[in-house]
């Protein structure tokens, strides 16, 4: 319901100290940011000359960590849909026992990407608890550290969450009774999945991918930690680290991330139009 204009403009002064708020510690910086982007590397410092050329060199220099960028959190949101899609199924289905079980699980990858990172360490590294495991089974221990899969790994497991939490929303808007109604015409029960239940639930498989892939894009310490120094895990965050504060080219550093902020946003108003409904 739509308050009258007078009440609206009488609630503007609650609400000034949280614009005031977001506007200097989110826009403000986020202004000055742009602004960086547009200075060259040797005249930051002093006269500030602006110029398009750090954007010009940004797609050339950087075409490989783009491609990372991009194929991590693909594949990082393809995982998320595949172990996500069962979670969120157990969890409104209530399909076992362990549903709670499963809630709490779902919990953990929320303390951040560093724990994360962190904690898959302490798993692999020889010494390990997996490391020990295997060497109790007479198995070789896995040399999965500092690779691109582990990378992906770290990264699905960070976002899996708002990938289940998508997909549950999907799954708690479809009518039973269209599922009901397939079996009671003799259709089995992975056959009314396949053929009901998973279309009817492709909104919240897509906005799902959509966020984890947009969260993904800016994660830095997952593909530093687990993914290491090598070509296939550089990513736009670490270059961000990098230019700004090993090669001191802030111009470079403020581009990439104006960059990645700009594709986020946009990824993000993608979700939300399909969350209500616009792009379906």
């Amino acid at each position: 319901m739509m308050l009258p204009v007078g009440r609206r403009w009488a609630a503007l002064p609650l609400i000034t100290p949280a614009i005031a708020l977001q506007s200097l510690f989110f826009f403000l910086p986020l202004f000055m940011i742009l602004l960086v982007s547009f200075t060259s590397r040797d005249s930051f410092f002093f006269s500030p000359l602006y110029t398009f050329d750090n954007y010009v060199k940004m797609f050339r220099i950087y075409r490989i960590d783009f491609q990372n960028t991009f194929f991590l959190a693909g594949m990082a949101g393809l995982i998320d849909i595949i172990i996500g899609y069962p979670f969120a199924y157990i969890l409104l289905r209530k399909v076992t026992r362990f549903a709670d079980v499963f809630r709490a699980i779902l919990i953990i990858p929320l303390f951040g990407e560093l724990y994360i990172a962190y904690g898959l360490l302490y798993l692999i590294l020889p010494g390990g608890p997996v490391s020990r495991l295997l060497d109790a089974l007479g198995i070789s221990p896995l040399d999965v550290l500092y690779s691109a899969p582990m990378a992906i790994f770290g990264m699905s497991l960070y976002t899996l969450p708002f990938v289940v939490y998508n997909i549950g929303i999907s799954l708690q808007g479809i009518d039973r009774s269209y599922e009901e109604a397939a079996r009671c015409l003799g259709a089995s029960r992975l056959k009314t999945f396949l053929r009901v239940t998973l279309p009817l639930s492709l909104p919240g498989i897509i906005t799902g991918w959509l966020t984890s892939f947009g969260w993904n894009l800016g994660t830095f310490a997952i593909p530093v930690l687990l993914g290491g120094p090598i070509l296939g895990t550089r990513v736009l965050a670490n270059q961000i680290w990098t230019t700004s504060l090993v090669t001191s080219d802030f111009g470079m550093g403020a581009a990439i991330g104006v960059m990645v902020v700009a594709i986020t946003m946009v990824v993000f108003y993608i979700v939300v139009k399909l969350s209500r409904g616009v792009l379906v």
